[in-house]
C-alpha cells in the first residue's frame, strides 16, 4: 500500500491515490500538493463567458461539433481547472441540468472534455435527434496551478 502523505522538515507532500509518496521521482501529475511548488494554489486565470456557436433548431442545440475553447495564459504545465454552468432565465447548461460543475484535471473528463497547459476545451456531444450541445447560461471557469 502506497503511503500518499509525508511530512518531514521544510516539506508536506499529498499524492494520488495509489502513488507513494517516499517515491524520489514522483511527478507532479501524481501529487495533489507538495509545498516545494511555488505555483500551490495560484489562480491563473478566471471568468464568466457564454457560449458563442450559434442556435441551431427550437431545441436550443447548435450545428457547431467543434468544442468550446477557453484560453489561458500557459504556466508551463497542464494546470487544475473547474468550471460551473449557471441558468440564466428559462436556460439550462447542459442535459436538462439546472446548474452543474465540470472538474477536469490534467486529462479527459467522462464527456470528453478536456484541460491542456494554455486552454480548455469543452466538448460538444451529439444528441440524439441532430446537433451537438450548446451551452446555455453562463460559463464560469477557474484555472488553478496545481
Amino acid at each position: 500500500m502506497a503511503t500518499r502523505f509525508l511530512m518531514t522538515a521544510g516539506r508536506i507532500l499529498l499524492t494520488k491515490p495509489g502513488y507513494d509518496a517516499h517515491d524520489g521521482g514522483l511527478s507532479d501529475r501524481d501529487k495533489l500538493f507538495d509545498s516545494n511548488w511555488n505555483f500551490s494554489g495560484v489562480l491563473i486565470a478566471a471568468g464568466t463567458i457564454t457560449d458563442p456557436a450559434p442556435v441551431s433548431g427550437n431545441d436550443g442545440l447548435t450545428s457547431t461539433a467543434s468544442p468550446l475553447v477557453i484560453h489561458f495564459p500557459s504556466p508551463g504545465y497542464v494546470p487544475a481547472a473547474y468550471v460551473t454552468f449557471e441558468n440564466q432565465g428559462d436556460s439550462t447548461p447542459y442535459d436538462g441540468a439546472g446548474f452543474g460543475e465540470l472538474r477536469v484535471e490534467d486529462s479527459t473528463v467522462e464527456d470528453g472534455s478536456r484541460v491542456y497547459a494554455d486552454r480548455l476545451e469543452l466538448s460538444r456531444p451529439s444528441i440524439s435527434g441532430g446537433g451537438y450541445r450548446r451551452y446555455r447560461g453562463l460559463i464560469h471557469y477557474r484555472v488553478f496551478g496545481v
